[in-house]
């Protein structure tokens, strides 16, 4: 058997609250949407997320290397324990210093950016504007809670392929995965 979030996912209604997300090696997002991202991820992937946690351990099995930006010192200390292989965890403090990071990374150059970070302590939507430079050609932009944390206000563009992952017990309507053709 595959193992996939469905297989392997040993507490729903704790998954669905955020609890152990690190623990049970799977991001904060809709379960379908997380199908998806394991239908596509490969280990020739790069991945930059601003909010880390499970999903930082889903994706280094997954792929070639995943940096991640959290304002959580504990999420940034907890896996920085774990010390995953392929994973770089930076902890900032705020929305300027990680506007400052990610205008300092790469253009074209990460195949994944997840905007899941601290709605208290991050704008969501200057973060995945700031980052869509940074997406490869048919990469790929996952919004969690698209609906609410200022991403309702993310202009979808005609050159966007736009997945959407619902799920009604979800906060911000649910998940979002848009595939950038620049």
């Amino acid at each position: 058997m595959i193992e996939s979030i469905i297989s392997s996912l040993p507490d729903r209604k704790s998954f669905l609250n955020g609890r152990d997300s690190i623990e049970i090696g799977y991001p904060w997002l809709t379960i379908e949407s997380i199908q998806f991202l394991e239908s596509i991820i490969n280990d020739s992937f790069r991945i930059f997320e601003c909010g880390c946690g499970g999903s930082t351990v889903f994706y280094s099995k997954r792929c070639r290397d995943v940096l991640a930006l959290d304002s959580n010192e504990y999420w940034v200390d907890k896996l920085k324990n774990l010390r995953l292989q392929n994973s770089t965890v930076v902890h900032l403090n705020t929305n300027d210093e990680f506007l400052k990071y990610i205008n300092c990374l790469q253009d074209n150059f990460y195949d994944i950016v997840s905007i899941d970070s601290d709605p208290g302590k991050t704008n969501r939507l200057l973060l995945a504007n700031a980052s869509l430079s940074k997406i490869k050609n048919f990469g790929y932009l996952i919004l969690d809670n698209y609906d609410i944390c200022g991403l309702e206000n993310f202009v979808i563009d005609k050159k966007f392929i736009v997945h959407i992952f619902d799920d009604p017990s979800w906060q911000g309507k649910g998940t979002k995965i848009i595939q950038v053709i620049k």
